[in-house]
């Protein structure tokens, strides 16, 4: 009986150590924060860029080193994926297709220059929705004139 006591106690003490660890690890300092935030995608009312999608691409154009990318002797698609939080900022920006260090930090640095987005809602409530843009080289699109 004493070596059945002892299982149980030692797996309720195994069980406690668990889940005092992912206690820790889940809101320590030194661990950092799980982030429990929800992205929707899809959502009933898609963020809003001022002015609408063409003037996204058109920004998007507008502020494009041209000559960097230029330089760039590959052919192909660099594509970076961000978060337009429920504030309406640009956020969790990465590249998640890279094809050249130097188009992936032109994307990354052109979409950082982004100003604040009317935030997309979900039952009318604003909530932080996941973008991807893909830019394709060699660069020939003209969005605005």
């Amino acid at each position: 009986m004493k070596n059945v006591s002892q299982k149980i106690m030692n797996r309720v003490l195994y069980v406690i150590f668990i889940a005092t660890t992912l206690a820790l690890v889940s809101y320590s300092p030194l661990f950092g924060q799980i982030n429990t935030e929800t992205i929707l995608d899809p959502v009933e009312e898609w963020p809003l860029f001022n002015g609408g999608e063409k003037e996204y691409w058109c920004f998007i154009n507008k502020n494009l080193d041209k000559k960097k990318l230029r330089s760039v002797k590959k052919v192909g698609r660099v594509t970076a994926q961000f978060v337009i939080d429920t504030l309406g900022k640009v956020r969790d920006l990465v590249v998640i297709k890279s094809l050249d260090p130097i188009a992936d930090n032109e994307l990354i640095r052109v979409i950082r220059l982004m100003p604040q987005w009317t935030p997309g809602k979900q039952n009318g409530k604003a909530v932080n929705v996941r973008f991807c843009i893909p830019l394709v080289l060699p660069y020939k699109k003209k969005f605005c004139t």
